[in-house]
């Protein structure tokens, strides 16, 4: 719960405290960071549809941002520092991520092995069509040969080779197991004698006395085990966040071109991630909750860096192809007929 003069309204809808004003732009700079958030990735997405290709999207800018936005989640739930719009926005994320990901695997996989075998299929009939008298000759022989070999198909299919070997391999199996009794069996059952009651050991009280120790310290221990677990999956969140922009960044260099790209959802993720950290600093009274909250920063405010190297990578590829286009539409000899 809140102390008092805290806005009861925000503390209904969003579990979250807010005593002045400098509480409530950090709120309303989450808030306005989800806002953009909720439109940054559809350009994209509307575009993967249209053209019905993800070429220009890196598969390891999808699979790293994705992983990212699950670490932030994680860690945000384990720290237990966070503030209700980041865990919103931590949510949100992974589940736009996870449509570009399954865009990327149909556009770039299924839907290419489908048109593969609607290729094949049609080439196949063409052929089928223009040599009908053959093959109707060789169903005929197909059909004596079938007879002929009737007995031995179930041996010869590697299905029944793969049951045969499998069969075998359990009866050696179960004969390694009756001739050697002991062979897994010893430590298991020390341990379940051990275990029991009735069985002495001379460090049974030595194992008592740690048990209670652990017992004693086991709440604080758990406390400081999540938090240390949550800022450990913090950086780790980082890591992918940049390591995502890096390998979109090596993509578009590799093409040379940033064609494919809906530059408008780096210009909001922009956007986002500015006020994402923004609020996160505002509201931090002391240094340290700032340095509880470092990864987050680091991993919001350290991709805005990279993404305006990809919208400057943008500017400068499609600078390059209006310039090209327009020297292919000059011509090579003016009106007045000089070159």
């Amino acid at each position: 719960m809140c102390d008092a003069g805290a806005s009861s309204f925000v503390w209904h809808y969003f579990r979250d405290c807010l005593y002045n004003g400098r509480d409530m732009f950090g709120f309303c700079c989450g808030l306005a960071s989800i806002g953009c958030w909720v439109v940054a990735q559809f350009p994209q997405i509307v575009h993967n549809i249209r053209t019905q290709s993800v070429e220009a999207l890196s598969p390891w800018f999808l699979a790293e941002w994705l992983l990212g936005d699950t670490c932030n989640l994680i860690g945000c739930i384990l720290s237990g520092t966070q503030l209700a719009t980041q865990l919103y926005s931590a949510m949100y994320f992974i589940m736009m991520d996870c449509i570009m990901v399954v865009q990327y695997v149909w556009y770039g996989t299924i839907a290419r092995q489908k048109e593969r075998r609607r290729s094949s299929r049609a080439s196949r009939a063409s052929r089928d069509r223009r040599s009908s008298s053959s093959q109707a000759q060789r169903e005929s022989n197909g059909i004596d040969d079938a007879a002929g070999s009737s007995t031995m198909s179930h041996f010869t299919r590697p299905g029944a080779k793969t049951r045969v070997l499998a069969c075998a391999a359990l009866v050696v199996l179960a004969q390694s197991q009756s001739q050697w009794p002991g062979s897994r069996t010893p430590g298991g059952v020390r341990l379940l004698q051990e275990a029991s009651p009735g069985f002495h050991s001379p460090h049974r009280e030595h194992a008592n006395w740690q048990t209670l120790v652990v017992a004693v310290h086991w709440r604080h221990w758990r406390s400081d085990w999540s938090y240390l677990a949550g800022s450990a999956i913090g950086y780790l969140s980082t890591a992918f966040y940049l390591g995502s922009r890096v390998s979109q960044i090596f993509k578009n260099w590799q093409r040379q071109s940033a064609e494919g790209l809906a530059i408008s959802m780096f210009m909001f993720a922009i956007a986002a991630n500015t006020l994402y950290g923004l609020g996160i600093i505002v509201r931090a009274y002391s240094w340290g909750v700032l340095l509880d909250s470092a990864p987050w920063i680091l991993g919001s405010l350290g991709t805005v860096g990279l993404d305006a190297v990809i919208f400057f990578q943008w500017k400068h590829y499609s600078g390059q192809q209006s310039r090209s286009l327009r020297d292919d539409s000059e011509p090579l000899i003016d009106a007045n007929g000089t070159v």
